[in-house]
This record gives C-alpha cells, sequence and structure tokens, in this order.
C-alpha cells in the first residue's frame, strides 16, 4: 500500500511539474495569404465553439482631419447589405444561424467578430467576406445608417458645439499637452467629441474613401480560434478572400517616440472617489522586462488589495494599470483611496515601489509567491474558444509591440524563464528615480464642490471684466442736442396747429 501511495505521489508531482511548464500559446499558428492577408490560427480540441475575429488597422487615429466619425459610420454601414431583407443586417443573420457576434471601433482598430457552432464556420467566413468585401456606396444608405450611430452615442446639444468651436479657436499653443504628447512627442489628430458633430456633415464619398484605403486584404487580420480543422479553415479563407487584389498600404504607421526623460506628476481635483496611479514612464522595454513589470504589479496590487481594503477598508479595488506601444509608455498600481486617507496611501505605495524596485528589498520568498500569484494566469486557460482568441491577439501583439523577438519568445517563455535576479534587475532598470509615473484624482483641498466653485468664480471675474471695458458710462452732457431738437419739434408743431 505504501509502495502505491509512493508511485502515486511521483505521478501526481509529475504531472503538476509538467502542467505548469505548458505554454498556453504553443499550439497557435500564423500563416499570410498571396495578397498579404494574415491568419492566426488557435485550435483547441477541448473547445464547443468557434470564433472568428477579423481586425482592419483602422479606427479614429486615421480618420481625416474634419471627417471625425467616418470610421464608426462605416463599421454600422457594413452590416447592413442591399442583398439582406430590410429587416434585417449581419447581426440578426448571425444570430439565426445558432451564433452571436458584433464590432467595435477603437483608436487603431475595426474590429468585427462572432462566435459560431462549429458546423457554420463556412458559412461564418462567407458571411464576413459579404460584410467587407466589393462594398457600394450610395447617399441614402449612408444617411440612414447615421440614424443608429446617432442614438448609440446621442445627438451634440449646444454645449457640445460651443466646446467644439471653443477647441477650434483656441491657439494651439495655449493647449496644455497630454501624457502621450509631453512625455513622447506623440499627438494624433483624434477628437472623440468632434465624432457627433462631424459625423452630421459626412458624405457617401467620405465614407467610401475611408474603406478604399483601409479596407484591403493587405490591412486585414483573420483570427479563427477553438474547434476547427485548420487546412479547411485557410482554404476556405482562401476562397472568400484570396480573391482581392494584393495592393501595396500607405496608410497610417505608428509614430517613433522621442522619450522625455524626466518624472510625470499630474493631478486633479474630484468631487467623486479619489483616484491615485504610481508607477513608471518606460522609453523602450524588452518582452521580458515587460512581463517582470506585469508579474510585479499583479503581485503588488494583490497585496494592496488585502493592506489597504480588507485591513483599512479604504479602496475598492487595486489593479496594475498599464499601457504600451511599441516598448514605450507607462507602468503602474492604481486604486481608489478614501479621501481621509489619501495622502497617507499615496505615500503607502510611493514607499513600496520605491524600496522594491529601485532599492531592490524584494526577497527571493516574496519573488516566488509572486510568480506562483502569476502562474495561475496560465493554469487557468480553459482552451475554449474565448480564451484561445485571447491567446491569439496577444501572439500578435508580441509581434507588433516586439518586432524582432529572439527564438520566437512569448509572454509564457518569458514568464517561464524568468529568474529571481533577473526579476530585481528589469525591475530597477525600469523603475528609476528620473522616470517616476503618477496620476492622481485627489480630494478636494477646502470642500467637496471647490473646483465648481472656483470654475464659478473665474466666470464672474470675466465677465465684470467685460463689463467694464464694453459697458462703460454715457456721458450725459451729450444728450443735450436731442433735448434742443425735441423741444425744437414741438414748437413747430404748435406754430402750424395755432
Amino acid at each position: 500500500m505504501k509502495i502505491i501511495f509512493a508511485i502515486l505521489l511521483i505521478l501526481f508531482a509529475t504531472h503538476n511539474a509538467h502542467a505548469e511548464n505548458i505554454d498556453p500559446s504553443a499550439n497557435i499558428k500564423s500563416v499570410k495569404l498571396s495578397n498579404g492577408l494574415k491568419v492566426y490560427l488557435a485550435p483547441s480540441e477541448k473547445a464547443t465553439t468557434t470564433q472568428l475575429k477579423f481586425v482592419i488597422d483602422a479606427g479614429t487615429y486615421m480618420e481625416e482631419k474634419g471627417k471625425a466619425g467616418a470610421a464608426h459610420l462605416l463599421e454600422h454601414f457594413l452590416f447592413k447589405d442591399a442583398k439582406l431583407d430590410k429587416s434585417m443586417t449581419y447581426l440578426e443573420a448571425i444570430k439565426e444561424n445558432g451564433g452571436d457576434g458584433n464590432a467595435y471601433v477603437n483608436s487603431t482598430e475595426t474590429s468585427f467578430y462572432a462566435t459560431i457552432p462549429p458546423t457554420q464556420i463556412d458559412w461564418m467566413i462567407e458571411t464576413f467576406g459579404n460584410v467587407l468585401l466589393d462594398k457600394t456606396f450610395d447617399a441614402k444608405s449612408v444617411e440612414e445608417t447615421k440614424g443608429p450611430v446617432f442614438l448609440e452615442r446621442g445627438k451634440p446639444g449646444p454645449q457640445d458645439y460651443a466646446r467644439y468651436y471653443l477647441e477650434k479657436l483656441w491657439p494651439k499653443i495655449a493647449k496644455k499637452a497630454d501624457f502621450w504628447e509631453s512625455e513622447f512627442g506623440i499627438s494624433y489628430d483624434s477628437d472623440s467629441e468632434a465624432d457627433r458633430i462631424e459625423t452630421f456633415a459626412l458624405q457617401a464619398s467620405d465614407v467610401q474613401a475611408f474603406y478604399e484605403k483601409y479596407y484591403h486584404a493587405g490591412n486585414l487580420t483573420v483570427f479563427v480560434s477553438g474547434k476547427m480543422e485548420e487546412s479547411k479553415v485557410v482554404s476556405k479563407l482562401e476562397a472568400v478572400f484570396g480573391k482581392t487584389p494584393a495592393r501595396p498600404f500607405n496608410g497610417w504607421v505608428e509614430k517613433e517616440p522621442k522619450v522625455r526623460v524626466g518624472s510625470y506628476h499630474f493631478s486633479i481635483s474630484t468631487t467623486g472617489s479619489p483616484r491615485l496611479a504610481v508607477g513608471t514612464k518606460v522609453g523602450s522595454i524588452s518582452i521580458e522586462e515587460d512581463v517582470a513589470a506585469n508579474v510585479y504589479l499583479n503581485d503588488l496590487a494583490h497585496r494592496l488589495m488585502k493592506k489597504i481594503r480588507n485591513e483599512k477598508n479604504e479602496t475598492y479595488t487595486a489593479t496594475p494599470s498599464t499601457f504600451l506601444g511599441k516598448g514605450y509608455g507607462y507602468l503602474s498600481v492604481s486604486m481608489e483611496s478614501s479621501p481621509d486617507s489619501y495622502d497617507e496611501n499615496v505615500n503607502i505605495v510611493r514607499e513600496i515601489v520605491d524600496n522594491e524596485t529601485r532599492k531592490g528589498s524584494i526577497s527571493r520568498e516574496e519573488f516566488d509567491a509572486a510568480i506562483k500569484l502569476y502562474r495561475s494566469k496560465f493554469d487557468l486557460t480553459d482552451y475554449d474558444s474565448d480564451s484561445m482568441m485571447q491567446l491569439a491577439l496577444a501572439k500578435r501583439e508580441v509581434e507588433k509591440r516586439y518586432p524582432n523577438p529572439q527564438n520566437d519568445v512569448t509572454y509564457f517563455k518569458a514568464f517561464d524563464s524568468l529568474s529571481y535576479e533577473d526579476y530585481l534587475k528589469h525591475l530597477k532598470a525600469m523603475f528609476r528615480n528620473d522616470m517616476t509615473y503618477e496620476w492622481l484624482s485627489e480630494p478636494p483641498l477646502v470642500f467637496r464642490y471647490e473646483y465648481a466653485a472656483l470654475w464659478v468664480l473665474s466666470l464672474t471675474f470675466w465677465m465684470i471684466a467685460a463689463r467694464s471695458i464694453l459697458a462703460r458710462r454715457f456721458d450725459h452732457s451729450k444728450l443735450r442736442w436731442v433735448r434742443k431738437l425735441r423741444f425744437g419739434v414741438r414748437a413747430l408743431e404748435r406754430a402750424c396747429s395755432a
């Protein structure tokens, strides 16, 4: 009995050790069709559904000046087709074939996606072909599409127009640079507030121009995940999308950052829940450093939840808050704070980050705990179509962010090879004293609505100043000739009546 028990322990330990070193993204493959269309395949025998996602590298940043809203209007337009019944769009067609789908637009991408039974893969590829390929644009259809867009985002009100035109009149030199412009020299001509106003004026030709510039095979990536026969999927994509001709693409390209060395500190007063984000700016990091930062911030957020929320009841949640372009951006931990303890909590987070990253106070035991906590993210992969889709999207993100990874490095491989010594080294390199990052939404200094009160006082001051300049006292002595004229007219009237 003891021997059997020992064998079971060995087998169990071997199984766990093996499971801990499985890369969930190991089976993800990518192929490129002859016309430039790229395909990511993330198959899983454990999945019961299939997901498809068609991503066009075209979002709000690519819209021409004065034509904001073109990307979003086009996304709505494509789901409607003259070949469908008037009561239908492709969204309803997908639902009636046992699936579920939608689309969205962000700053750099437009994505169309659906989850379907595996038996409907061919039909779904053909449907997305109808959605994306060989579209024609007429004025009536484009105008009709604006209705659902305004119902989704709301029609612009007087305050929107006032802000819109004041923004245009305001001198560019007087405008405060945002984080990306001040720290990396990158600015984008994109204004979400302008979408609703400029969408009104968009013509069918504007939407068509955006479509023709960006909607082609060389600017399209297809993701397929879950249950599938890979060769059949590729063949079907080739049959539907391979017929579109290859053509060079000279569209939007991400700008190279010009990193400003120096701390970044932004603070604003809020009438809502105060928040804080403390971390570091980064100018150029590797995938290994990226992973080390995520392991650390995930563990730090977990510890802050225990210390600030559970012990002190002074926050709702603490989470990693990061954004990276091609290896540049910011890495931080973010949390709410009760107003009374805001300054104390900011100092607590500052001190922890400083001691653990810049001074290297993390022990090996603390490193092991952070690794164990982060590994669960990989171990929890259930290999359904949704989790496999997320892995495929992450693989593409790694290739975009780190164009030349050695030995086909994935997030898992970088994580699995992370040593204690490298962990400390990477954190120290990223969390530099001259690259600190803080974003603080602070409680008011005096009372809840002090910011609004200051705004009202400022407006009152300028109204009084304008009144003193424009509404000067009138010199009534200037009116004497009017009085004389008035009396003269009366005298003339009396003489005539006599």
